[in-house]
């Protein structure tokens, strides 16, 4: 897991990336990334050491800082700067909070029905 400093660095990159994407802060999917970068901001007030957190918080914490990482990436699935670059982003940061928050299992559990 990265240092409390990178971790404040990840923070303002998503916030850079927020400030430059209008689309991002403007769909109403961007509470995914609040929500994500509220819990990462939560997680450095706090007194807790990643090694004093349960294995299930730590798992959440690494899944949140992992969505928040292809947020902030230069090169992902599908470009930023096409047509619908953004869909790949919004779609990880939305599975990310909601697996967080217990509501979605694993994605290819949805495929079960199919």
């Amino acid at each position: 897991m990265a240092s409390a400093e990178d971790l404040r660095t990840l923070l303002a990159e998503v916030e850079l990336k927020l400030i430059e994407s209008e689309f991002l802060r403007s769909t109403a999917m961007s509470v995914h990334i609040d929500i994500a970068a509220a819990v990462v901001e939560a997680f450095l007030e706090g007194e807790e050491s990643l090694e004093a957190l349960d294995p299930a918080r730590e798992a959440r914490l690494r899944l949140v800082v992992s969505g928040l990482h292809y947020l902030v990436m230069e090169q992902d699935l599908v470009p930023d700067g096409g047509p619908h670059g953004y869909a790949d982003d919004l779609a990880v940061m939305r599975w990310v909070t909601r697996v967080v928050a217990g509501g979605e299992g694993h994605p290819v559990d949805e495929l079960n029905g199919y």
